[in-house]
């Protein structure tokens, strides 16, 4: 049953509106009545346009209308530490602090999350809630130096029908009535992330009495970066839950039993738990449950069929009707409109887009048209209009959102990013990858693209990136000296060495704690850092293989805390401690540390130097593994 959210939120409004302006307008100006009530239809235009349009949603399994998204909606719970937090109402979250950053994978159901938390602010609490999709500002000219989140929060409003003047609402902001929603900050592109990073941070500082919520899939920025916000996870749908989401879809009720049952008596949530705790994932599984016995447990094994579902399925509300496809009906076969897909999505992807106005979608059909041509030899000349219509309304990977279009989920564009690739031939296949290496780092850890990669095409991903770059990494630091060699590693990717100290007085006597730390420089910050995306992943992928490798031994606290001191001594000076805490921060540089500064330096983070060590030894492992392929080749023809 859906809630009437109008009276809840001319209430919320009337209770709010004199306390949001207050020192705003003053009560013995003239026309201070007319003022009030023009503020109070602006903030109930606004929030009745924004509850239309976050309260619903379109899906996967509900394709071509929003549906409310408590007819669906399943809580589930964040946790901080060692807490474990409900969200079924906001008030829970906001008992922790004014500053929140929640994390998820994706397809975990972030972007639900804060619009669940957005309709349970108006109903539950006397704030004034604000939903910003972040995503928006990648089309902004953020170099235009006038331009910050005030303004971008403001368009957002306006948007949505709100008709203050600019001027009142952001001295409003000082009122700490506010919860603003910063919905998926990892949907911003790799150039914007820095610029937004920074103006959040400065307008909670600015306008700290109000709430402040981010979410994001995980991102070094967010999680090294504020100081002053509380980070929470996403916990993945237990078995309970799974059931529960299911339950609620509105899918054929036959299948849907069947698919319940396994869930509940058989093995397929302790079998697939990787998939059924997403709730992405798990509705996926539900579509391909039809058509396919066993559920593949390789992730873009699993995308494959997904795909091949929503390619060929029924529409779920009129039965056994499916929906008629125009390019196949021209002969497109399928397998030519997923190679026309994957160019679509690998263009995009490159280009951080994942939602396009019509021009944008037309330009991209049209680009991926013409390398399908020259590239996989179509030959079926079809119409980019009619293969829109086909991606939108029959096999549904993009779905219309007001004027623009989106995937169903980033997770589709990066799936066929990762196909595309695969597919290549060797040239282009590495000119692509270092390109996307180049523009598009962090997507190494971030997102699913590599991971999927590594799964479809490991020889193909060695051979043509993952040498490539060990060895363009090997060569920028490479020296006899190996803690020479380490401390160009941490110098290239961009670290500062930053001392903690902390004065206190013990026994009428001043002492001084010193904690020396390496501080990695935010994503992007030079465009060095990558490698240590890089070193990350080759970590992550090749784990099995290091065990026999000896590792760095790993420094005691109180060493570090020697080492630190004596590091300060050095390059503060002697006694140039402060009298109360402060933090002291140096870059690295070769030409002004000591040998014996280089040593202590790479001692400080013995984890990341392990990495490193790791890294190169699986650069000479890959680079043996693929000569003695060459040879075998080779003596194979001779024979």
């Amino acid at each position: 049953m859906q809630i009437d959210y109008s009276k809840i939120i001319t209430d919320l409004i009337q209770r709010n509106v004199e306390k949001i302006f207050k020192g705003v307008y003053k009560k013995g100006e003239e026309k201070y009545q007319e003022l009030i009530i023009h503020t109070r239809i602006a903030f109930e235009k606004y929030l009745k346009s924004a509850v239309n349009k976050f309260s619903k949603t379109k899906s996967i399994i509900d394709k071509h209308k929003p549906v409310y998204i408590y007819d669906f909606y399943v809580d589930i719970d964040v946790k901080c530490g060692e807490d474990i937090i409900s969200t079924e109402k906001v008030d829970q979250l906001l008992e922790y602090s004014k500053k929140i950053t929640i994390f998820g994978t994706g397809g975990i159901g972030k972007s639900t999350l804060f619009k669940h938390l957005f309709l349970n602010t108006i109903r539950t609490t006397d704030l004034i809630p604000i939903f910003l999709e972040l995503k928006y500002i990648n089309d902004k000219n953020i170099n235009d130096k006038e331009y910050n989140l005030e303004d971008f929060i403001y368009e957002s409003l306006v948007n949505l029908n709100f008709s203050l003047e600019k001027e009142l609402f952001i001295k409003s902001l000082y009122s700490g009535n506010y919860i603003i929603f910063f919905d998926a900050f990892d949907e911003l592109n790799s150039d914007k992330k820095s610029f937004v990073h920074k103006e959040i941070e400065r307008i909670t500082n600015k306008y700290g009495d109000n709430y402040y919520l981010v979410s994001s899939r995980h991102n070094e920025m967010l999680e090294r970066g504020w100081d002053n916000f509380y980070d929470f996870n996403v916990i993945p749908l237990d078995k309970e839950k799974a059931i529960q989401l299911i339950t609620n879809l509105n899918y054929h009720e036959d299948i849907k039993n069947k698919f319940l049952f396994q869930l509940r008596e058989g093995d397929l949530f302790d079998t697939h738990s990787s998939f059924c705790c997403n709730p992405l994932l798990l509705t996926l599984m539900l579509l391909t449950y039809e058509e396919y016995a066993e559920i593949p447990a390789k992730l873009h094994l699993f995308y494959e069929k997904a795909f091949n579902t929503l390619y060929a399925q029924h529409d779920a509300s009129k039965g056994s009707f499916t929906r008629e496809k125009r390019l196949e009906k021209k002969g497109l076969a399928s397998d030519d409109f997923e190679n026309i897909l994957s160019i679509f999505s690998a263009y995009s992807y490159l280009d951080s887009k994942n939602t396009f106005t019509r021009n944008q979608l037309m330009e991209y059909i049209s680009e991926a048209k013409e390398e399908a041509k020259e590239e996989i030899g179509i030959g079926v000349e079809f119409n980019s209009d009619d293969f829109k219509i086909d991606l939108t309304e029959a096999v549904c990977i993009l779905i219309q959102d007001g004027i623009n279009y989106r995937y169903q989920h980033r997770s589709f564009q990066e799936y066929f990013t990762a196909l595309y690739t695969c597919k290549l031939g060797d040239e282009a296949r590495q000119e692509f990858l270092m390109e996307l290496f180049e523009e598009q780092p962090d997507s190494i850890n971030e997102d699913t693209v590599f991971d999927m990669m590594f799964d479809m095409g490991r020889s193909k991903l060695e051979r043509d990136f993952l040498i490539p770059t060990l060895n363009e990494l090997k060569s920028l630091i490479i020296n006899p000296d190996e803690a020479v060699m380490e401390f160009k590693f941490l110098d290239l990717i961009g670290t500062k060495l930053s001392f903690i100290i902390d004065a206190r007085m013990v026994e009428d006597q001043v002492i001084h704690n010193v904690r020396a730390r390496l501080v990695y420089s935010k994503p992007l910050k030079t465009k060095n850092s990558r490698y240590r995306y890089l070193v990350e992943f080759i970590n992550a992928k090749y784990n099995d293989y290091f065990k026999h490798i000896p590792q760095s031994d790993l420094i005691t606290t109180s060493d570090k805390r020697k080492i630190g001191k004596e590091m300060y001594e050095r390059v503060a000076g002697e006694g140039a401690y402060p009298d109360t805490t402060s933090t002291f921060q140096r870059t690295l540089n070769m030409n002004t540390f000591t040998k014996e500064d280089v040593k202590d330096v790479v001692l400080i983070d013995t984890v990341m130097i392990g990495k490193l060590r790791n890294a190169l030894w699986v650069l000479e492992m890959l680079k043996e593994k693929y000569a003695n392929k060459k040879t075998r080749k080779r003596r194979s023809k001779i024979k």
